[in-house]
């Protein structure tokens, strides 16, 4: 009703055609039910439908045309948008240097506070290789199994 009282009243300057203009006015102003308007159009219910349809989309698209619009006009220029383009510059480290470097440096870290040489002395190997090779049997050849 609203969309449809908005048209006759001029507000929307969109162009429907005169069965259109007849649908809105007897189901939108009017508030007849559809089988009144099919029988004063001499129209089947599926067209006076299809007419609605069409209609009601002509409008619509009218307001969202009205609305982008308006929301184009409240939107920077493309120049301003330019010139803070101008301004940016590329910083001196990419950022998958930087975070190599800051992976690294974390990585030294762990390093310092977890792996301490005086830790791991208690999994150290008694013996030098030749005891291995005794205790083996002989059977390792140097390099390999």
């Amino acid at each position: 009703p609203s969309l449809t009282g908005a048209y006759f009243a001029g507000a929307l300057p969109a162009t429907l055609s005169y069965a259109q203009a007849a649908v809105m006015l007897g189901l939108g102003l009017q508030h007849r039910q559809l089988e009144e308007v099919e029988g004063e159009l001499g129209l089947p219910a599926s067209q006076v439908l299809a007419l609605f349809s069409k209609a009601v989309r002509k409008l619509y698209g009218h307001l969202r045309a009205v609305r982008e619009a308006a929301v184009e006009r409240s939107l920077p220029r493309a120049s301003a948008a330019a010139e803070a383009g101008a301004r940016l510059r590329p910083h001196a480290v990419g950022v998958d240097e930087e975070l190599d470097a800051a992976a690294a440096a974390v990585r030294e870290e762990m390093k310092a506070k977890y792996l301490k040489p005086e830790d791991l002395e208690q999994f150290a190997i008694a013996g030098a290789a030749e005891d291995l090779a005794a205790a083996a049997g002989k059977s390792l050849t140097p390099g390999g199994i």
